[in-house]
């Protein structure tokens, strides 16, 4: 049995969580349409899940689909990298064709479904689509392994209607950007074996395949014109509205927006001090602008290090802090110039950029 599955296309999936269970895979891969066997790792002492997992697929094209859409992305919690059995279907350093950016590609479109759209044109290392942060634009990020492949798929798709919206591409140097996958796990059970065999299940209701209509010379736009917006559907010479789809959202767009707390205005940063400057020089320098609760320079290792180059300043009132402020930042102070601002918190500029990404 075991010789008999070698022959099959297998795929070996790393970075997976320990908690996954092979329950949570095969819910995946139904979920997918793949039929495959999963084989989950384990420790041989405690039985515990690895975090690596062995899926044999039945069919070359499913393995394929699976690469592209889900290596190096986030797939059930976790960044995973999913390579070959097979070191001939690997690809190397050396492979793949300039990126493809799509734009416009309608709402609902899966990766999986664009990448059975755009197979034709040859082999995919990466086939993934993403929604921008507003929740109604989605676009394609696509690799071929060969250059003559993505130069036919730009020359061919480029302008056509797919499902009513027109596909706009173009080269793109990809940089990286959070891409999730299924996010969601259902609950957990032990399993008695450690490979466990996927049957796909139909669904009740099975999306309609997506339509790609191919436009004449004549109608096909402009690269240069304004970037065509997908609200609006292009059918037969006539402009209608076509349904509405329920935005797609990633698991971060809808986490709320992390609570940034307001700056203590009194407190100062002092940067670029010279290195004989103690807390006594410090505390002078700033004393004519006010009442100054404490006045310290960072030192390595305690009190009798050498001098950091930095220190803080606190006064009393917030007003004081404000003409220090303008008086003393900027100011030149023997070889280097003084550097005066309102102290922050540790993380609080990750958490303000975080806080205005999510609105």
């Amino acid at each position: 049995m075991a010789d008999a599955l070698e022959t099959y296309p297998t795929l070996y999936i790393s970075g997976l969580l320990p908690s996954i269970t092979e329950f949570d895979l095969v819910t995946v891969l139904n979920s997918m349409q793949m039929e495959s066997k999963v084989g989950l790792e384990r420790d041989p002492d405690t039985m515990n899940p690895l975090g690596r997992v062995m899926f044999i697929f039945r069919y070359l094209r499913d393995a394929e689909r699976f690469f592209a859409t889900v290596n190096g992305s986030m797939f059930l919690g976790a960044k995973v990298h999913v390579t070959f059995r097979d070191p001939n279907m690997n690809f190397t350093n050396t492979s793949g064709a300039k990126s493809l950016l799509c734009k416009h590609v309608p709402l609902g479109i899966t990766s999986l479904a664009f990448h059975d759209l755009v197979r034709m044109y040859g082999r995919i290392i990466s086939c993934k689509v993403l929604v921008d942060r507003s929740g109604t634009e989605a676009y394609a990020l696509l690799q071929y392994e060969r250059q003559e492949s993505a130069d036919e798929c730009l020359e061919e798709l480029n302008g056509t209607s797919l499902n009513g919206n027109v596909l706009a591409l173009t080269y793109q140097f990809v940089k990286n950007s959070p891409y999730q996958y299924p996010t969601q796990r259902t609950a957990s059970f032990s399993a008695a074996s450690d490979v466990s065999f996927a049957q796909p299940s139909p669904p009740a209701s099975p999306p309609p395949p997506p339509t790609l209509n191919r436009q004449s010379s004549t109608s096909r736009p402009n690269p240069r014109a304004p970037a065509f917006s997908p609200t609006r559907a292009v059918l037969s010479g006539a402009t209608t509205t076509p349904p509405q789809t329920p935005p797609i959202r990633h698991a971060w767009e809808t986490a709320p927006a992390p609570a940034v707390a307001p700056l203590d205005c009194k407190n100062l940063y002092v940067k670029n001090l010279e290195d004989h400057v103690d807390n006594t020089v410090l505390f002078e320098l700033f004393r004519p602008f006010g009442r100054i609760s404490s006045a310290r320079v960072m030192r390595e290792d305690g009190a009798a290090g050498a001098s950091k180059g930095f220190g803080f300043v606190a006064f009393e009132d917030a007003e004081m802090a404000a003409r220090a402020i303008k008086e003393l930042n900027g100011r030149p102070s023997g070889a280097k110039t003084l550097v005066v601002n309102v102290a922050e918190p540790k993380g609080y500029r990750l958490t303000r950029l975080a806080s205005y990404h999510a609105k």
